[in-house]
């Protein structure tokens, strides 16, 4: 969203409005995105969890609200992201590291999924397998909890924010992207 309100979001990808760990990505361009490019509905397993429904069991990749309902949608977006990532385009991957146990959908999230999916190392992995016009930024809540590696920009958002209904939702990363920009 803060990307779309910057005007810097020119199309939708696969990992846009869900829950993808860094070891998600990780397994999905190792993969090529193949999984997600070639999937159908019997590549979907259920996670018990109030909102996100479902994940692909190779990415361990969450869908958030349902947006990905639509294979072929899905489908799209994963052939958009394998092209743009071989583009040769010079770039850079943001991991929005929102997962905090403040709020309960996420300690939920965190309970039921393992520690390792979860675990930075998986960021630092991805960046020594892309060519290197593709750089990662990862923003953290609060005070790093993991170890970072050399190979990673970070930033950090300590903010949180309430959205129209009320709820406290993820850090301020606004002024981050901007500074960046």
């Amino acid at each position: 969203m803060v990307l779309k309100d910057l005007g810097i979001r020119k199309q939708s990808l696969p990992f846009d409005w869900g829950y993808g760990t860094p070891r998600t990505m990780y397994e999905a361009y190792k993969d090529d995105f193949n999984q997600l490019i070639n999937c159908n509905q019997d590549d979907f397993e259920y996670f018990v969890c109030p909102v996100h429904k479902s994940y692909f069991p190779v990415y361990r990749y969450q869908f958030m609200h349902r947006v990905h309902v639509d294979l072929n949608v899905l489908r799209r977006r994963a052939t958009r992201m394998r092209e743009i990532l071989h583009s040769g385009d010079k770039m850079l991957l943001v991991y929005n590291n929102n997962i905090t146990p403040v709020l309960p959908l996420h300690k939920e999230f965190i309970e039921k999924t393992p520690s390792d999916w979860m675990d930075l190392k998986y960021l630092h992995k991805l960046k020594l397998l892309l060519p290197d016009n593709i750089d990662i930024l990862c923003i953290n809540y609060g005070s790093p909890q993991q170890k970072e590696f050399d190979n990673i920009i970070y930033r950090y958002a300590k903010k949180f924010v309430t959205n129209p209904a009320g709820k406290t939702e993820m850090g301020y990363i606004q002024p981050i992207i901007e500074g960046l920009i």
